[in-house]
């Protein structure tokens, strides 16, 4: 959690991955806070992380997306929600 805030944007892409990998609903400030990030690779893994969390439902993940008031965040969560599809097909195959 501490890696989030990080003054370095690789340490803070690193920790958006291990949330995502990780994390649960618990997570989802950081990740947030993450997807407002100047760096279009920690917005990236945190959206990708923030969409992956095990257990999230269609339903929380609108919750996020609602508060997520950022534009930044909000494109980058539209981003990883498209590709949510694309990504649990090359899971099953």
């Amino acid at each position: 959690m501490a890696a989030a805030g990080h003054p370095e944007w690789r340490v803070r892409m690193a920790a958006a991955r291990a949330l995502g990998r990780i994390g649960a609903a618990a997570e989802i400030p950081a990740l947030v806070e993450l997807l407002k990030d100047p760096v279009w690779w920690v917005r990236y893994h945190a959206a990708q992380a923030v969409t992956g969390l095990k257990g999230m439902t269609p339903e929380e993940l609108q919750v996020v997306r609602d508060t997520a008031r950022d534009h930044f965040a909000l494109d980058m969560l539209a981003h990883a929600l498209a590709e949510l599809p694309l990504r649990k097909r090359k899971l099953w195959a």
